[in-house]
């Protein structure tokens, strides 16, 4: 099946159906007779922009833009237990496995402050445009946090 098939069938899935991890979404797609490598899903996922944000059935996954966008931010806020930086990177503590979804919701704001951002599981380093507006970059990274 080509990417763009299989973009459409992900989409669809996640549209349609409370999907909370990467081996549901697998199972869905066999279902649908697609089959996928888990890497391969991963990169999709990323590429089609899909996060994973808790919900009040749990963590799921879902399309961008589907949230209202200070929804989105409240949930994500409530994931960052602690922003900090030095001289030259800011970094962002989270709750366990949701390091990525702090990561995905901050590239999708564009701040022209952030060149980048590295997830592991509870911690995002962010990249700052220049280390010298690390103090600037800082503040507009708590903003996007503040409840």
């Amino acid at each position: 099946m080509d990417k763009h098939k299989r973009h459409l069938a992900i989409r669809k899935i996640v549209a349609t159906t409370s999907i909370g991890s990467q081996e549901e979404l697998v199972r869905a797609l066999k279902h649908h007779g697609i089959r996928i490598t888990q890497a391969t899903l991963s990169r999709d996922l990323k590429n089609i922009g899909i996060l994973r944000v808790p919900t009040r059935d749990g963590v799921q996954y879902t399309l961008p833009g589907e949230p209202v966008e200070s929804e989105l931010r409240s949930i994500v806020a409530r994931e960052v237990l602690a922003v900090k930086s030095n001289e030259l990177l800011i970094v962002i503590n989270t709750f366990p496995g949701r390091a990525q979804g702090v990561a995905r919701f901050l590239d999708s704001q564009q701040d022209p402050e952030i060149l980048g951002t590295v997830a592991g599981d509870d911690t995002v380093i962010v990249l700052p445009r220049s280390v010298k507006r690390i103090k600037r970059s800082f503040k507009n990274i708590e903003e996007h946090f503040t409840l």
